[in-house]
């Protein structure tokens, strides 16, 4: 266990976060319109809207009768001939709205984050900020021991080079019970990240490690976790830049990482980095693997359980991919995409390997009563079968096999979870979404039970 003293003043958010879901200001200055070899300027505000979907929004008021007839129909027809500039930086940006009357224009930024306040190449930055939405209450014994604020609960996570540290607010029980009585989204944390060696960095340099901590969030919590509108600081306290961003609406799911037990995403952290800065294979595998769980995890909200079943298989196909051609070269890659080898032979192989368990249990209720009528020999073999049924137009008891849709589907997203977690090394407790009821109810990795 390592010791860090924090500041003994607890971190505060530097935009004002709390007022969601009104529309909170991140930004007023210029921005120049541009289109040929004419440029109007004008005043802009940014602001994060929250309704009725989170996104960064620039708005204009325009003087109509000021502004050129050719500029006026570009903007009328949504035309993406006008070029932006705040601060002498370029944002792409699509016309969200323009009512002519009023002169007020809407622009969606066409990408996040958008940067335009501070040089990003200059290292200047002691610490950078940023704001979690959403991210689930936590307590129980910490990983690394902390002097913090009374009253404040603390998460570190660290690698060989970075430390982040997310924060919880005095807000941050009245936000989560705002999210599971109203829905949307509210603040619930504030972080900071900064070099283990106290030295300073550019923003440039944290775009990696944002990236990580993005999907690492996300992966704990079972869904899109993005660190949002990241602000730098030097010694002083004084901005050096500013990222802003939207945070992602997602209603309340569940995953491995059981909020009571925090030590968990602290243990798992150093070794989720480790892999995926291994090598960009990792980092791709771990990826994309986690953006169809993720995708896979949101039953019930944007996609059916047949969907969520696909997409789950295509995230433990290409984990399968990862470990069994390029991690352990056990077979070839031509070997892999043989239609000869099974997809379930395949997963067979991956889940065996790491000593993840794949026999019919009563943890399957639905499987295991449909197990004798399709011959299914393994969780392998009944969840490709499964799967084929939903992508082939021709195939065994649809009725029957649609009884095996929720197991089916339960069991992928655990089979994914168990799998990121045994590539890392992961040896502690998670949260089983196969039978852990309780609020506090947490088991230990399977392989780490085989191996006492």
């Amino acid at each position: 266990m390592s010791e860090k003293n924090l500041n003994e003043q607890p971190l505060e958010p530097l935009f004002d976060f709390e007022t969601a879901p009104k529309e909170v200001n991140l930004f007023h200055g210029e921005i120049i319109l541009s289109y040929k070899n004419y440029s109007y300027t004008t005043e802009v505000d940014v602001v994060l809207k929250f309704t009725p979907t989170p996104s960064v929004i620039m708005k204009v008021v325009l003087s109509v009768p000021s502004v050129p007839g050719e500029l006026i129909n570009l903007l009328i027809n949504f035309s993406n001939e006008i070029t932006y500039k705040i601060n002498g930086i370029k944002v792409e940006g699509l016309i969200k709205s323009f009512n002519v009357f009023s002169g007020d224009l809407y622009i969606l930024p066409s990408k996040q984050p958008v940067q335009v306040v501070g040089n990003t190449e200059v290292k200047n930055t002691v610490a950078s900020v940023f704001h979690l939405f959403n991210f689930p209450v936590f307590s129980g014994k910490n990983a690394h021991l902390i002097h913090a604020p009374v009253g404040y609960r603390h998460l570190i996570l660290q690698n060989n080079q970075w430390q982040a540290i997310i924060q919880s607010l005095p807000s941050t029980k009245q936000a989560a019970d705002q999210i599971k009585t109203e829905g949307g989204v509210f603040l619930t944390h504030v972080g900071k990240l900064e070099r283990i060696d106290g030295k300073r960095f550019s923003g440039a340099e944290t775009d990696e490690q944002y990236d990580l901590i993005y999907s690492f969030l996300s992966f704990a919590t079972g869904v899109k976790c993005r660190p949002v509108c990241r602000v730098g600081l030097d010694e002083n306290g004084t901005r050096t830049w500013e990222y802003w961003s939207s945070p992602v609406s997602s209603h309340v799911t569940i995953s491995w990482f059981n909020p009571l037990f925090c030590h968990q995403v602290e243990l798992l952290f150093p070794l989720f980095s480790q892999r995926w800065k291994q090598s960009k294979e990792w980092e791709g595998a771990l990826r994309s693997s986690i953006y169809w769980y993720l995708q896979a995890n949101t039953l019930g909200e944007v996609r059916g359980i047949d969907a969520a079943i696909i997409l789950a298989q295509s995230a433990l196909e290409r984990l399968a991919y990862h470990y069994l051609v390029i991690e352990q070269e056990k077979i070839t890659e031509k070997q892999f995409k043989n239609k000869n080898f099974k997809t379930s032979d395949k997963l067979r192989q991956l889940l065996s390997s790491l000593k993840i368990p794949i026999d019919i249990t009563g943890d399957m209720p639905s499987i295991k009563k449909e197990q004798a009528c399709f011959k299914w020999e393994d969780i392998p073999h009944a969840l490709t079968d499964i799967r084929n049924s939903l992508i082939h137009p021709v195939s065994k008891d649809k009725e029957r096999m649609a009884r095996c849709y929720v197991d089916a589907w339960r069991f992928s997203l655990w089979y994914i979870e168990l799998t990121i977690l045994a590539l890392c090394g992961y040896e502690d407790s998670y949260r089983n979404r196969l039978k852990n009821t309780w609020t506090a109810d947490v088991d230990d990795v399977p392989w780490k039970n085989k191996e006492a």
